[in-house]
């Protein structure tokens, strides 16, 4: 359905984000079905089709109105401000990770890397290990896009990187 600049896309979330080639301003998605959200929703592959928006989005004129009329006197952070705040975040989060993985006597490093709709590569390492009461735990320990050629040089420079990084 197309209303004006609103265009309405009944399909399953994940399968259009993953095969469009088109871009919203602002893109709305009720994911919930009975009471949890359904599982390929909650994945790295979809948080990394829908990674491809740039904080320019947000500053069309569109986007602002919209923002404005949704969230009365809302005021669009500085894109370093945001950036700030995720470094912040980024670094409180490897510190609990360190913390966690410390005293860990055997842990098992899985990676994986796919490619979206736009040819892009992204990879996530994961780390597996049991607690104390031998409950399997799964963390995903990193994520990110990997940019350029020679892929699989570029996954063991990262998962290199990440093992370091954490002390593991």
């Amino acid at each position: 359905m197309t209303e004006g600049h609103l265009n309405v896309i009944a399909d399953d979330a994940f399968h259009y984000v993953s095969k469009t080639i088109h871009q919203y301003d602002v893109v709305f998605m009720d994911v919930f079905s009975d009471e949890a959200m359904p599982s390929h929703l909650n994945t790295e592959q979809f948080f990394a089709s829908i990674h491809s928006h740039s904080f320019s989005e947000f500053r069309k004129s569109e986007t602002r109105s919209f923002l404005a009329l949704a969230v009365l006197s809302y005021i669009l952070p500085h894109r370093n401000t945001v950036k700030a705040h995720l470094a912040k975040l980024y670094a409180q989060h490897c510190n609990s990770l360190r913390a966690a993985l410390a005293n860990i006597p055997a842990i098992a490093l899985i990676s994986d890397v796919w490619k979206n709709s736009r040819d892009l590569h992204f990879v996530s390492l994961t780390a597996h290990f049991r607690d104390v009461n031998f409950n399997l735990i799964s963390l995903t320990i990193g994520f990110r896009q990997l940019v350029g050629n020679h892929i699989t040089e570029r996954r063991r420079k990262y998962r290199l990187y990440e093992i370091t990084s954490l002390n593991i």
